[in-house]
């Protein structure tokens, strides 16, 4: 139930961006938080471009062919301590031309994350040791977590 004392708040922003807030009830007292979403699109070797505007989320947007894998989170959260990035794509090789690994990379601001990217694989018995394959060729990979080898790393 709302509280009585809340008033609406305008958001106006400087972008093109959605914009909308929220209130909920604390321990002890009512919050409101702020949520405001903008996508950019982005391409090798040019500045990212604002994308058309998102619409927040009230819930996991899930992928179509892979129903365990989350693509977009509820953005609806009371608190989260830092800013969402979230990258909803490919890697591509360079050049379109296979390539059995490669690294990938995205930096906004103080976050720099970089992902190792390898070819598909396959489990093997060999002696008796179950070991990985070695990588297939590839000029697109999903970007996905239900991809990632599971090592203590991650």
């Amino acid at each position: 139930m709302p509280s009585p004392e809340l008033q609406p708040v305008a958001i106006i922003t400087s972008c093109d961006a959605d914009a909308t807030c929220f209130a909920w009830r604390g321990r002890k007292r009512w919050w409101l938080t702020a949520l405001v979403k903008v996508g950019f699109r982005l391409r090798l070797g040019t500045t990212a471009v604002l994308a058309d505007p998102q619409p927040a989320l009230t819930g996991e947007i899930l992928f179509e062919d892979d129903e365990d894998a989350v693509c977009l989170p509820d953005d609806f959260v009371p608190v989260k301590r830092r800013v969402d990035v979230v990258v909803v794509g490919s890697a591509y090789a360079p050049n379109r031309q296979p390539v059995t690994e490669l690294e990938v990379g995205l930096k906004v601001a103080a976050i720099d994350k970089r992902l190792h990217i390898r070819g598909d694989r396959q489990w093997q018995r060999i002696a008796g040791q179950l070991r990985a394959s070695e990588p297939q060729p590839f000029t697109e990979m999903p970007l996905r977590a239900g991809r990632a080898l599971r090592t203590g790393d991650n």
